[in-house]
């Protein structure tokens, strides 16, 4: 039996809005009428606004949204874009710059350099601040702020994608005399926004590769120094993200750091898809990952002085040789077996190489104490630092950026074109012997190139993986965990993670569904829950899952530079064909119809109903406070495939009982009683 709980608001609009199963021909609400001709938006104009001491031209510009009753209606929004908020020589900390006294503000500034295709224009000034208001907001106004951090793996993104784009969702807030504002900003990705630092002896000092970090640092206090000139309060910013901008959330939150920012500079948290169960890079493994970009740069333009080269671009294709899906297998596979991870849990970091690194590490011979990052957060016990909501997608673990999905895209290539084993152990040493042969990469990036080739042909991934070799499933399984620990074998003795026999294609699809299931348990669900479980009571949470399907894809290909084939790209587009995948929330949270990539979408009648309804649960008090995470009763906002808000109480025994007798509580329970969840990070 199913609890509702809901606010005034929602369910108001839900009345109004939300479309009850089916398909759009027999079942439209009767909220979306044919569109009015009458009601379009009127052309932009450029308004010259006083904001402090400055003459800042921006942009006025009307949004035509869906009123409370049900009625188009035209608004007027501000727009401010591209301010620069910080400068950067490369390869050190950003410092934050004043409003100059003229400001064009305009269009949106260049963002900052990536290997995928961009709007606009790339370069390594992109340190610039984007601001949503009401039209004719004042100074004294003191609305809300929320400030928007993207994902992207560290790797890619901007504040200028326009599937985040503020002026819809400020727009409503606007109508329904709830007013807000919106700020988005870019910060330092790849290679230039992450390099290992040799660190600093003395406690407190900023000696830190995290330059990524720093710059988000940087917004925040650009914001908390700037908003209230815009009309915001800096008493009343919450501060979100989702994937990466989620995991920059939480560090944001970190206690363990020489330089604490939340509380500070904002009140409230939103965090959609944290990657909880993410080892972030040691010390250790971010100066790997340098010496190896210095190998890379040696062979590319004869030095390892990478901050010498000329043009960010040059410092592109070094990562991009570091970011080649078959070299990022192949460092994770050494990793495991070189004792790299040690006892330090899973070897996950090597998928996301430029995500920050722990900046502390401690020995008989040195002490570096740290100053961004001196611990996993994931094992970080103290809950939040603020009021938050955290939660995830159904199927995050479909479309995820990282390695286990490459690894069982790839690795039942390799294992077609040579025998393997059931031994983890033996055959990862096999593997990596048998990429050492150039004949045999060659062969394999040219399997791998027809595989993306008719990926693109939009064929199910099934029919990809439907050739699994019967190892492969317990090969990556034990890669997840790490080698060194015996975590691989407690999960795979479990019935719900138990290997199925691959000799047939339904064992092999069996066991790729169990191993995602197994990713969203590890990744991203469990720890989430856990978090909000050991949250202080006094910074309450939400937590929520997300089980929405939508009618679109919204991981359209996006190629990489040059039109060049990216398997990654085409391996998240084919992987959310269907289902609740990672991002798929975003479009219904700004009530944006883009996709991850800014192709245009076309959202169904029971999608714009929800786009219209979440989005502005988003924006409110009503989400911190009327969906509060009670561990007792393990209550969840539940985002229904009905396009429904629920309060599901004993959601994790409801919805995920296990069949293993250890899970029957729910897997995330008894993952968590038996010490597996994040117990592999120790």
């Amino acid at each position: 039996m199913r609890f509702m709980k809901r606010t005034f608001m929602a369910a108001t609009i839900a009345l109004m809005m939300t479309a009850c199963g089916g398909d759009d021909t027999s079942n439209t609400p009767s909220v979306i009428p044919d569109e009015p001709v009458n009601v379009q938006p009127l052309p932009s104009e450029v308004v010259n606004l006083p904001i402090g001491n400055s003459s800042v031209d921006a942009m006025k510009e009307s949004v035509v949204i869906r009123s409370l009753k049900g009625e188009l209606q035209r608004v007027w929004v501000e727009s401010f874009k591209g301010i620069p908020y910080a400068q950067a020589t490369r390869f050190e900390h950003s410092h934050n710059i004043e409003l100059a006294s003229e400001v064009n503000a305009t269009e949106f500034g260049d963002v900052c350099p990536q290997l995928r295709v961009t709007a606009q224009a790339q370069s390594e000034a992109c340190l610039n601040i984007n601001v949503w208001r009401p039209a004719e907001t004042n100074i004294g106004d003191e609305l809300p702020v929320y400030v928007f951090i993207h994902g992207g793996d560290f790797e890619y993104g901007s504040g200028s994608d326009p599937l985040v784009h503020g002026d819809t969702v400020v727009a409503q807030g606007k109508a329904d005399k709830a007013p807000f504002m919106v700020v988005s900003f870019n910060y330092r990705l790849g290679l230039l926004g992450t390099r290992w630092v040799k660190g600093a002896q003395e406690p407190n000092r900023s000696n830190s590769g995290n330059y990524a970090i720093g710059d988000q640092k940087n917004a925040l206090k650009w914001v908390n120094d700037n908003i209230t000139q815009f009309g915001g309060d800096t008493n009343n910013v919450t501060v979100m993200g989702q994937g990466a901008g989620a995991m920059s959330v939480g560090l944001l939150q970190l206690s363990d750091t020489a330089q604490q920012t939340s509380k500070e500079l904002f009140q409230r948290a939103i965090m959609q898809s944290d990657i909880g169960g993410f080892s972030y890079p040691t010390y250790d493994q971010a100066e790997a990952t340098l010496k190896a970009a210095k190998k890379s740069s040696n062979e590319l333009y004869g030095t390892e002085d990478i901050a010498s080269l000329e043009s960010y671009q040059a410092i592109l294709e070094i990562q991009r040789k570091l970011l080649n899906p078959v070299a990022k297998l192949e460092s994770w596979l050494l990793d495991n077996v070189s004792g790299v991870i040690d006892n330090h849990g899973s070897s996950m970091s090597t998928s996301m190489p430029f995500a920050p690194y722990i900046e502390h590490k401690d020995n008989l011979l040195t002490t570096y104490p740290g100053f961004h990052i001196r611990s996993q957060p994931g094992l970080n016990r103290d809950g939040f630092s603020v009021p938050t909501v955290i939660g995830s997608n159904h199927d995050e673990s479909n479309t995820m950026s990282m390695l286990p999905n490459l690894a069982s895209l790839i690795l039942p290539v390799i294992c077609e074109l040579k025998t393997c084993s059931d031994d983890a152990q033996f055959e990862v040493v096999s593997i990596l012997e048998w990429l050492k042969n150039e004949e045999n990469t060659k062969q394999l990036d040219q399997r791998l190139l027809g595989l993306s080739q008719e990926a693109r042909a939009d064929i199910d991934l099934k029919d990809l993986l439907e050739q699994l070799d019967p190892n492969v499933y317990q090969i990556i399984t034990h890669l997840f965990f790490g080698l060194s620990n015996d975590t691989a074998e407690q999960v795979l003795a479990l019935t719900d993670y138990a290997k199925n026999d691959e000799h047939h294609i339904g064992g092999a699809v069996k066991n790729i569904a169990q191993y995602r299931r197994l990713m969203n348990d590890m990744l991203f669900a469990g720890p989430a829950r856990q978090k909000a479980i050991e949250t202080n009571p006094m910074n309450s949470s939400t937590f929520y899952q997300f089980d929405y399907k939508p009618s679109f894809n919204v991981w359209g290909y996006n190629p990489a530079e040059d039109n060049r084939l990216d398997i990654l790209s085409v391996l998240n587009m084919v992987s959310c064909i269907s289902g609740a995948c990672n991002a798929s929330e975003l479009p219904f949270v700004f009530n944006k119809p883009y996709t991850v990539n800014g192709l245009k979408i076309t959202p169904s009648n029971k999608d714009k109903a929800l786009m219209a309804n979440m989005s502005r649960l988003w924006f409110s008090d009503a989400l911190f406070e009327d969906f509060q995470y009670r561990a007792e009763s393990d209550s969840v906002l539940v985002i229904e495939e009905s396009g429904d808000f629920s309060t599901l109480y004993e959601w994790d025994k409801r919805t995920q009982k296990g069949l293993d007798p250890e899970l029957r509580e729910g897997r995330l329970t008894g993952l968590s009683d038996a010490g597996i969840l994040l117990g592999y990070m120790h």
